[in-house]
Order: structure tokens, then C-alpha cells, then sequence
């Protein structure tokens, strides 16, 4: 037990040597500022990746936006008349009721698929089981 007494003593007497204590506030001082820096680093990093998210965000719903020239609710169809000049049809099937929310749904999706009523059911049909 002597000796680590000793040592603590020793340790001590070293750090308390007024040259040794400032090259020890000077490390430590040193360390705070770079971890303040880290921190401020980190904190730009994660605000410019935001910031690029949520400008990708604002290009896709001005994207979107542009994309329909005319929706035409005709139950039991929907109707997209988009700015490309194409158009895109969706009809409720026997025993559906009609929603207006769903045929525009439909219809991006569709439209987003190629247009064709075999690529829209294949794509439920692989996802949606009951």
C-alpha cells in the first residue's frame, strides 16, 4: 500500500510543479476546444445534410405539382390528364365504392408504372395478399 501512496505523492508533486500544471491546463484546455470544434462540425454537417433534404423535398413536390394538367372524378372512373399530353384511367371494379383519393392514388401509381392495368394489378397483387 506504501508504494501507491508513494506514487500518488510523486504524481502529485509533478503536477503541482507550476510548469508541469500549465502544460496540463494547456492539453486539457486544448482538448475542450476540440471537442467544442467536433461538435460544431458535427452540428454544420447535420444541418447542411437537413438542409440538402429538405431542398430535394421542395424540387420533388414542385415536380409533382407541375406533373397534372387535369384530374376528371366521373364515378365509377378517374381521370389524369397529364402535362406530358398522356392520360391515365382507373375504374372502381364490381363491389368497389367509389373514392376520389383512391382513383387519384391509383392513377399516379399507374401513371408512375407504365400505364398499363397489367403492370398496376401485377404490382398489388405481389404486394397486397389477403
Amino acid at each position: 500500500m506504501n508504494g501507491f501512496i508513494d506514487d500518488f505523492n510523486r504524481f502529485n508533486d509533478l503536477m503541482m510543479s507550476d510548469a508541469n500544471w500549465n502544460r496540463f491546463n494547456d492539453l486539457m484546455t486544448t482538448d475542450i476546444n476540440v471537442s467544442n470544434r467536433l461538435t460544431q462540425l458535427t452540428q454544420q454537417t447535420v444541418n447542411a445534410v437537413y438542409n440538402k433534404i429538405m431542398a430535394h423535398r421542395e424540387y420533388d413536390r414542385r415536380v409533382v405539382n407541375g406533373i397534372i394538367d387535369k384530374v376528371i372524378f366521373n364515378d365509377p372512373a378517374t381521370i389524369v390528364l397529364w402535362a406530358d399530353g398522356s392520360k391515365t384511367v382507373v375504374k372502381c371494379q364490381a363491389g368497389d365504392v367509389y373514392d376520389k383519393e383512391k382513383g387519384l392514388l391509383l392513377c399516379f401509381v399507374k401513371h408512375v408504372l407504365g400505364d398499363t392495368s397489367r403492370d398496376l394489378n401485377d404490382f398489388l397483387h405481389k404486394w397486397v395478399t389477403e
